[in-house]
């Protein structure tokens, strides 16, 4: 729906919108100009939340608008951030950590592999069996 809150004060229909969903405990955070065309701005995309804005429980909330001239609308982007316990990485060893140093490692050592009985094989399945065993050694 385009409903254009940089409008609120001057139409009462848009009044009746913020009024009904602030009554339901709907919070606004897409406050800043969603879409500017031609040196008009506007707030059409919409971002409402009903579980407050309480962050005592060690929840943070935030909103942003990304501009961008991909388009005449700018993304909004609602994160909700908890405090209380972090992914410990480390602790999780079938996850890949994709920094450079390890995709450096990991492309240093493909090419380490002697590809010849993939390019000489005939049969697909024991190509693919090679394949695999090569990515799975690879990546252990």
């Amino acid at each position: 729906m385009n409903i254009d809150l940089l409008k609120f004060s001057t139409s009462c229909c848009i009044d009746s919108y913020v009024n009904d969903l602030s009554n339901m405990n709907f919070t606004p955070f897409s406050v800043l100009p969603t879409q500017c065309v031609n040196n008009s701005l506007s707030i059409i995309d919409h971002i409402f939340c009903n579980f407050g804005t309480d962050c005592s429980n060690g929840t943070s909330i935030k909103s942003l608008t990304v501009t961008s001239d991909i388009s005449d609308h700018y993304a909004n982007v609602f994160l909700i951030v908890s405090n209380k316990k972090r992914v410990n990485y480390s602790d999780r060893p079938m996850i890949q950590i994709f920094t450079s140093k390890n995709i450096s490692k990991f492309k240093n050592q493909l090419s380490l592999i002697d590809w010849t009985p993939v390019y000489n094989s005939s049969n697909i399945r024991t190509s693919i069996a090679f394949r695999t065993d090569a990515l799975i050694n690879v990546v252990e």
